[in-house]
């Protein structure tokens, strides 16, 4: 292009010389028309590269709006799971402690039975030597009448 632009047109050339230089001119036009080609080639393939690049990054883009979704999904599942995780142990240490309290309670309870049942064993055990004694005593008495009769 820059050849063109340096171009002079002298038109105080006679005939002869303007037929020489026309074959020159046109290689020089025919020159620049080709390098307008391949610029325009080049540019369209450069075009048709980004265009390309840009259909690749979209749609690098959408898989990664779709992984970001599917994570995004999968933390709320993770997170409502472990809500109710969490409040199963909590639950399951409720009832712990309930069971706890409620053997506690019972061993308590069986500890109180025990105690009555042994006062009332003891009491009973005195009763049964209060008896033989009292069985003894009237024997003897028993003895003692006889003599006496």
């Amino acid at each position: 292009m820059d050849q063109i632009a340096n171009l002079v047109i002298d038109l105080s050339i006679d005939s002869a010389e303007f037929r020489n230089e026309v074959p020159r001119i046109k290689k020089l036009l025919n020159d620049a028309a080709g390098d307008s080609e391949r610029s325009a080639a080049r540019m369209q393939r450069f075009l048709d590269k980004q265009t390309e690049a840009t259909r690749r990054t979209s749609a690098g883009l959408e898989q990664v709006t779709a992984s970001s979704t599917a994570y995004s999904s999968s933390v709320e599942k993770s997170a409502a799971a472990s809500a109710r995780l969490a409040a199963d142990v909590d639950q399951t240490r409720q009832r712990v402690e309930a069971l706890g309290r409620k053997l506690r309670e019972e061993q308590a309870q069986s500890a109180a039975v025990a105690a009555a049942q042994d006062r009332t064993s003891a009491a009973f055990y005195r009763q049964i030597d209060s008896v033989k004694q009292l069985s003894g005593g009237l024997q003897e008495l028993q003895r003692i009448q006889a003599q006496v009769r």
